[in-house]
């Protein structure tokens, strides 16, 4: 199977609720990594096809959100 990866780098203190949003729009596997600077990045796995612009564009509206929380780094 072929597979589609996303990186997402955020404030450290939003991973979770990041991780938890890709893993329920259907990621095939998440994998966290803590940088040095504050910050974590997501890498979300989807299979190809399933990565779609309507995916994509929940994940953005999902980021606008986290600003509001001011979670956005």
């Amino acid at each position: 199977m072929d597979w589609t990866e996303i990186l997402i780098t955020i404030n450290t203190e939003a991973v979770e609720a990041v991780a938890n949003f890709v893993h329920e729009s259907g990621a095939g596997g998440v994998v966290i990594e803590n940088n040095d600077n504050g910050t974590s990045t997501v890498t979300a796995y989807f299979p190809v096809g399933q990565a779609t612009q309507t995916m994509l564009a929940s994940l953005e509206k999902f980021w606008l959100n986290l600003e509001t929380l001011d979670l956005k780094a």
